[in-house]
């Protein structure tokens, strides 16, 4: 059984929301949970390394394209989604960077395909949400 403190954080995750107690239960034993330090690099903008999706469990980050703060992201909200749509080592589009401490949740990209197959209504959760962060990103970048 995973920890209640992550099944919790998952049932409030937009992406998440459609899937029932035991589905939740499934995903928050197939994630990881780390913790970092505060202005701790998480993901680094470039890095082709990283497949990792992260879930905020407590603290908040920042994402940034050089000088330029994209959004502030906090509990239950979650970044690294663009790296799990592509086959191939796709560069980091931003860096991410905690705030304080901050405690996440990071699922592999085989991870959450094999959720996204067995739930494609997370497929369509996340499309929206990517499209969302695209159009702040662009109003972000705009007024640079």
């Amino acid at each position: 059984m995973a920890a209640p403190d992550a099944v919790g954080a998952l049932k409030k995750v937009s992406l998440f929301a459609s899937l029932d107690d035991h589905q939740i239960d499934t995903v928050a034993r197939e994630a990881n949970e780390r913790t970092f330090s505060d202005g701790e690099v998480i993901v680094k903008q470039g890095d082709t390394g990283a497949a990792g999706f992260w879930i905020i469990l407590s603290g908040s980050v920042e994402v940034r394209r050089g000088p330029v703060t994209l959004a502030t992201l906090g509990p239950g909200e979650y970044f690294g989604e663009m790296a799990l749509v592509s086959d191939h080592a796709t560069p980091r589009s931003a860096d991410v960077i905690a705030m304080d401490e901050v405690r996440a949740l990071q699922l592999t990209r085989w991870d959450l395909r094999g959720l996204i197959l067995a739930h494609p209504e997370i497929a369509l959760s996340m499309l929206a949400d990517l499209a969302g962060r695209i159009r702040k990103a662009d109003e972000a970048l705009a007024r640079r």
